[in-house]
């Protein structure tokens, strides 16, 4: 089984449906990983990329 590692943009497309390209692909990954054939690893920056203000100071 392969492991990967998922940053915010992955989860956030899958979320959104935008862009649709890159929501579909987000969704075959997560379809990999139920059927276990990959293991996803949430980042653990994911809460602040994504509440980071657009300016990205905080």
């Amino acid at each position: 089984m392969t492991d990967l590692w998922v940053d915010a943009n992955v989860l956030l497309r899958l979320l959104t449906g935008e862009p649709s390209g890159f929501a579909q692909r987000s969704l075959r990954l997560v379809e990999r990983a139920e059927r276990g054939e990959v293991t996803l690893t949430l980042s653990p920056n994911f809460s602040w990329e994504v509440q980071k203000p657009e300016s990205g100071r905080v």
